[in-house]
């Protein structure tokens, strides 16, 4: 007898079997996991999610919630390099099977051991590949008396927001001088942390994370060796563990590349089909995706396989192979990643590809159709490797498609609920005043329990807001408020962690009422009722659409803080004139409306009076301590939203990694990277204090070729240092905050000096 969490292709022939192993998976939120033995499917233990085996191929289940609330999966299936024909078919089947069962709305993902898509990195931080097979207990911790084999372990991280580690095997030809490597040496007692010489921060500090917990209740003590050591009695050991007999016949390869060198190859889109495939013709546009049939879409090194909705009995389950064969027709590495996605279930970025594409109208056909899946995952977080056509055509495309997504989620999102707000005080929540309204002071972190009503049942929304000068410890007390208040509402509560300046129009709207969102400078005030901010003031008022009414910030009360494309509400305490609502002459109707409105209720019963750019009042300069020079900025001269891309340098042969942000705010700017800003008729190229030298000249030759491919060779590069941004940069980014640009702090540093004062 096959037990429930064992399931084999060869002999399963009911619907009844496959339930069995796939039973209640994907009605909860979190990651589960399987694995191939034998043409079974076992199940992985909870605590081992996260490590792999590259003897091994994998099936990954993620399940989330989006922004209403409703369950969303994605299906990766993981190879590992050493897995067997055997074992990468049984999990290609299994997938389609586990997708079945999920409704058929999946994105499936086909993930690569060493060439994983930032939607597999994502789920596992500190993701942990092994040599060999995974057994049927695990693996197995390292005890203080294990006088074991060394294990060499490599530290690569390939985005700031992931750190994985790898099992390597025990020689110096593991080595390479772009990661970090720990080598745990139970006979010599020392766990020994080696840096290649273009290491980054992120691997030199998880490094020591990764021997710290190596030698945690045990003896052992940490040794650090450095890539140009070749004379200390640390590196000798350390080399010997290693197979180096003699310190001077060392030699350490250079950086492995790990990333996808830059292309500019436009997307193609191809019909799919038994006997091969068949490129259509551009521009890409959504009437070419016929329902009755299959077809490939290759993009930014990627390929999608879409399948129509009356495609022929057998295409769904064709569609990895016929992806990979698409891949390899090409010419794209093997380790190239194959998505599968399905009719009315497709996810913007793949939407971004077609620039007729109708979000509204398909979003409303995910509304009416049933099955356990119903829209499109929203925000993917994609990388997009340097595909410079794709850069402006998708990223233009995802900007309207994001901005009608809003709109056509907020008509479903209640209008009519309530709301009870309180901010951190300490350990515990305080409760704000409703008179206050959307107020938000940027010193403070909230808690936002929403209530609305859904087809005749009552539901909260749980926002936990971060102020972006509040204290790790009160954002910390907020999230934990919030996720207290989340569990006690038993499954009819959905959470979500919003930052300033990043606020979704959902969150804004259910303070609509009231003339939308502000955001003050400092802590709140806590003494009698209402909080009232004191002093002369200055706000930059943002229209987020008809429903979400306006968004307040308080910038500096000075000149350069204006820009023509906004409005700005000055208010002035102890002076004869004022308050003011200052239009810039490029300032949308919608915007000058909202704007009007927030004014009122800043202003607290005073007259405000409106001035035009150009036509300003004597009191206005002197309340802005004089006149200087602000942007001149017409918003009407970009074709889309600005967008932001974050620019990678991957250390080897003349690869990057570009990843776009539609919504974005300054602390998406990345120290240790070079980002780029499209702003229509100017491309800014942003270096950051910590990035390597050679990264900003490629970002700009990179920007040269964007305007060019782009039909803009007019348009202005404009290259910008950290610290040193222009208005005319700065205004891009709601809200600016000068006092937001600090030196980061070396993390490696601060570690090591702590372990050195602990082993003395």
């Amino acid at each position: 007898l096959v037990p429930l969490t064992k399931v084999s292709p060869l002999f399963c022939s009911s619907l009844n079997c496959i339930m069995g192993a796939f039973d209640g998976c994907g009605n909860d939120v979190g990651v589960v996991a399987w694995t191939v033995k034998k043409f079974e499917l076992e199940k992985v233990h909870q605590e081992d999610v996260g490590t792999f085996y590259s003897g091994d191929a994998y099936l990954v289940l993620h399940t989330y919630k989006n922004d209403l609330g409703n369950l969303r999966h994605n299906i990766h299936y993981w190879i590992g390099k050493d897995s067997s024909q055997d074992e990468q078919g049984s999990i290609a089947a299994f997938t389609t099977q586990l997708d079945d069962h999920l409704g058929g709305g999946p994105v499936q993902y086909r993930q690569v051991q060493g060439h994983e898509d930032p939607e597999f990195i994502k789920l596992f931080p500190k993701l942990i590949v092994r040599p060999g097979e995974r057994n049927a207990s695990g693996f197995r911790h390292a005890s203080a008396n294990d006088k074991g084999p060394a294990k060499l372990y490599q530290i690569k991280s390939p985005s700031r927001t992931a750190v994985q580690v790898f099992e390597v095997a025990t020689a110096v030809q593991s080595l390479n001088s772009g990661d970090s490597f720990v080598l745990e040496e139970p006979t010599s007692g020392t766990v020994f942390v080696w840096h290649g010489s273009a290491a980054n921060i992120r691997e030199k500090s998880r490094a020591l994370d990764v021997a710290n917990s190596m030698r945690r209740n045990t003896p052992l003590k940490i040794a650090v060796v450095d890539d140009d050591d070749r004379s200390s009695s640390d590196a000798e050991t350390f080399f010997k563990a290693l197979g180096v007999q003699h310190l001077g016949s060392v030699s350490v390869a250079a950086p492995i590349d790990d990333a996808v060198v830059a292309s500019f190859d436009a997307p193609r889109l191809f019909l799919l089909g038994p006997g091969g495939q068949q490129e259509l013709p551009k521009p890409l546009s959504r009437s070419q995706l016929d329902p009755e049939q299959q077809f490939g879409l290759a993009a930014a090194g990627s390929v999608w396989v879409w399948t129509g909705s009356k495609s022929a009995v057998g295409a769904s389950a064709a569609a990895l192979e016929r992806g990979t064969q698409l891949s390899r027709y090409l010419g794209l590495p093997s380790s190239a990643p194959v998505k599968c996605v399905k009719d009315r279930f497709e996810p913007g970025l793949f939407m971004s590809y077609f620039s007729d594409w109708n979000h509204e109208d398909h979003l409303r056909q995910l509304q009416n159709r049933g099955g356990k899946t119903a829209a499109a995952p929203e925000g993917e977080s994609v990388d997009v490797a340097g595909v410079v056509t794709g850069m402006v055509s998708g990223a233009t495309a995802a900007g309207a498609a994001l901005a009608k997504s809003a709109s056509a989620d907020m008509q479903a999102y209640g209008t009519s609920g309530s709301r009870k707000v309180w901010v951190v005080r300490g350990s515990a929540l305080q409760a704000v005043p409703d008179a206050e309204g959307g107020e938000f002071w940027d010193g403070d972190s909230y808690v936002i329990d929403y209530t609305y009503t859904a087809k005749g049942q009552e539901r909260h929304v749980l926002y936990f807001w971060l102020g972006r000068h509040s204290s790790s410890n009160e954002q910390g007390t907020a999230a934990l408020k919030a996720t207290e208040l989340h569990g006690g509402y038993q499954g009819t509560s959905t959470l979500v962690r919003v930052v300033q300046n990043k606020e979704p129009a959902h969150f804004v709207r259910i303070f609509a009422a009231h003339g939308g969102l502000v955001v003050h400078k400092g802590s709140r005030p806590d003494a009698g009722g209402a909080a009232a901010p004191t002093g002369t003031r200055l706000y930059q008022i943002k229209a987020e659409g008809s429903l979400g009414g306006a968004h307040a910030v308080e910038v500096d009360a000075t000149a350069p803080s204006l820009n023509s494309g906004d409005s700005f509400l000055l208010l002035t305490e102890g002076q004869a004139s004022g308050p003011y609502l200052w239009q810039g002459r490029y300032s949308s109707a919608e915007e000058r409306q909202v704007a009007a409105a927030a004014a009122q209720r800043l202003a607290q019963g005073h007259h405000v009076t409106t001035l035009e750019e150009g036509k300003e009042e004597a009191g206005f300069w002197t309340a802005v301590g004089g006149k200087a020079e602000y942007p001149q900025y017409d918003a009407s001269r970009v074709a889309s939203a600005p967008v932001l891309f974050h620019i990678r340098d991957t250390r080897g042969s003349g690869g990057v990694k570009v990843e776009p942000y539609i919504g974005f705010s300054q602390e998406d700017l990345v120290e240790e990277d070079v980002m780029m800003l499209d702003a229509g008729h100017e491309v800014f190229v942003w270096t950051g204090s910590a990035c390597a030298a050679s990264e900003g000249p490629r970002a700009v030759e990179i920007a040269k070729a964007y305007v060019r491919e782009t039909g803009r060779e007019q348009a202005s590069i404009v290259e910008v240092r950290s610290g040193q941004e222009p208005p005319f940069f700065t205004q891009h980014f709601p809200g600016w905050d000068s006092r937001s640009r600090v030196v980061i702090a070396d993390v490696y540093a601060e570690k090591l000096k702590a372990l050195q004062l602990q082993q003395q």
